[in-house]
């Protein structure tokens, strides 16, 4: 007679890095959206059975291994996707799986694909009076959308649901423009105390389901909202998600306040030079400016007290950062480079990218990608394929056009995007997110599974693949087992989005960047205090160079994505 199987009582425990994504943002709320699903429905499966067998798990027809995702990282519009699975994890979630008839109660697609449009970024509501300029976009566009969305009534906190830990941590980084002070000490002759300052930044949140803070360097967010913490908590976490995203000049910066006692809780604490209980407020740029793949501290934060990094082989792996990342798209170097490239334009964009390729990967992160036995870290990167669904196609999302921004011009291009993403994700947990079964059968959070005298059972979440050693040059089948399986509506097909190509309107384009531009040149001639003759020649001269020079900027960037 077999010996019952018990579950381990440790779970699998999964972090999200949500890197920085300007109009791709859309791709990432779509991965979101069908991880969730995928999840929710596991669960349900597992419950049916648990209700049905309790715990004589050998006539369950599932897998009973517990996965739990504790804790979320993001940069800008990473940033603001983490805030939105903070404020609605704890309820209903409908997934969007097609191009819905009417409204939806998801707010992953309603402000990815709905809202975040042309239409509303072009705006002239911030421009009237006496004002000053802040942002070439409307910057009223996103902080409207957070209003609507983090108010006590549409925060999430009528249901439990076992796959989310009971105190989801969430970094969201931000670019803090006034720098962390810190005081350093050197030998040597004239200035040998000097203030230093860290722009590098982070805010903390943590949502207790019980009500408990069990960190202390968090802002937390009870799921009680009479709790005092709440609307504090609250409050910041809309500031952060503002803040996050606050591309430079496109959108204005955004203020946040934290006290000393946090950046206490942080490395080189000792120097730190806020005043002890201090409050120490700063405005923020774009989160992605210093840290666009806030990796490395998800992985930190993840890490028990004392270990150095986390298991990585298939035997022994018990938790593990999944990044999503819609901007990484280039499977190969670019073989030409023009040295004539050298306009003042061509060197800040270049600078930014500079910047911005210098924050994402350390050296040690590279070093991993390329081993090929590490299951502590996975990503998931827009991958689209043609009509006959074996050749990969390039661009594979439309918000990589225009310098990233060019899924604001459509909301065909988003929902696009969106759906695309869905897609992926399915793929990425049917076919990568696994472990080879000659490791997985003695992993200490699977081993009670049986894997191998359950393989029938469990036959639909076996994948096989063949592997060519690199050395040997031979090929051998390599079975895994996925960590997350799916069921119900996730194993069926997708929606497959068609590419958008000319699913624009260049008229409503053209007439909303007339609108906007129009306003900025007249606010920014008004505020440097150009006389009245100057100001005619260039209203009549310049405004119209300024918009065609961008409608050509539109068009071109249009077509080298293959959407026009």
């Amino acid at each position: 007679m077999m010996t019952p199987i018990l579950p381990t009582p440790q779970p699998f425990e999964i972090g999200l890095t949500l890197t920085g994504t300007v109009s791709a943002g859309a791709y990432t709320a779509g991965v979101i959206d069908f991880l969730l699903e995928a999840l929710e429905n596991w669960e349900q499966k597992k419950t049916d059975n648990r209700n049905k067998y309790q715990d004589d798990y050998q006539k369950w027809d599932v897998p009973w291994h517990e996965v739990v995702i504790t804790g979320l990282s993001g940069a800008s519009g990473g940033g603001v996707n983490c805030g939105l699975i903070l404020n609605t994890i704890g309820k209903q979630i409908d997934p969007v799986s097609e191009p819905p008839a009417g409204e939806t109660k998801n707010d992953f697609y309603n402000i990815w694909v709905e809202m975040l449009g042309i239409n509303e970024l072009t705006k002239v509501d911030d421009l009237t009076g006496s004002v000053q300029l802040k942002s070439l976009l409307f910057g009223e566009a996103i902080p409207n959308i957070a209003r609507k969305t983090f108010v006590k009534e549409n925060f999430g906190n009528e249901l439990y649901k076992k796959y989310i830990s009971d105190n989801l941590k969430a970094i969201l980084t931000v670019t803090n423009l006034r720098g962390i002070p810190y005081l350093l000490k050197t030998q040597g002759i004239g200035a040998n105390e000097l203030i230093y300052y860290r722009n590098a930044d982070y805010v903390k949140f943590e949502l207790a389901r019980n009500n408990k803070p069990f960190y202390k360097d968090t802002n937390v967010i009870p799921y009680n909202t009479t709790d005092p913490l709440f609307q504090q908590s609250y409050n910041q976490l809309q500031a952060a998600c503002l803040a996050t995203c606050a591309f430079p000049a496109a959108f204005k910066t955004q203020p946040i306040t934290q006290n000393e006692t946090i950046y206490a809780q942080r490395e080189n604490a000792q120097a730190l030079a806020i005043p002890k209980g201090q409050d120490y407020a700063f405005l923020n740029g774009d989160g992605g400016i210093c840290n666009t793949n806030p990796f490395e501290l998800l992985h930190q934060d993840m890490l028990p007290p004392g270990v150095a990094h986390n298991p990585r082989e298939g035997s022994n792996v018990n938790r593990c950062i999944i990044i999503v990342a819609p901007l990484d798209t280039d499977m190969v170097t670019k073989d030409t480079y023009d040295l004539k490239n050298d306009s003042i334009i061509s060197a800040l964009t270049s600078t930014f990218d500079a910047i911005r390729n210098e924050a994402e990967f350390t050296d040690e992160q590279i070093r991993l990608a390329i081993e090929d036995n590490v299951y502590s870290r996975f990503i998931i990167a827009p991958v689209r394929y043609d009509e006959t669904g074996t050749q990969t196609v390039v661009p594979a999302i439309t918000g990589t056009s225009l310098g990233n921004f060019g899924a604001f011009l459509s909301r065909d291009f988003r929902e696009h995007d969106y759906f695309l993403g869905r897609r992926n994700a399915q793929q990425f947990l049917r076919r990568n997110f696994a472990i080879p079964l000659s490791e997985i059968v003695n992993n200490p959070i699977f081993k009670s599974l049986d894997i191998e005298h359950n393989k029938e059972k469990f036959k639909d979440f076996i994948i096989s693949e063949q592997v060519t050693d690199k050395i040997t040059n031979q090929t051998q089948v390599i079975e895994s087992f996925c960590i997350i399986p799916l069921f119900g509506s996730t194993v069926a097909a997708l929606y497959n989005p068609v590419w958008p190509k000319g699913k624009y309107n260049e008229d409503e384009i053209k007439a909303d960047v007339n609108q906007r531009v129009g306003k900025v040149i007249d606010v920014a001639l008004t505020e440097f205090k150009v006389n009245w003759f100057m100001t005619t020649i260039v209203k009549w001269f310049f405004k119209s160079k300024v918009i065609k020079a961008i409608m050509d900027k539109i068009n071109s960037a249009l077509q080298a994505g293959k959407l026009s």
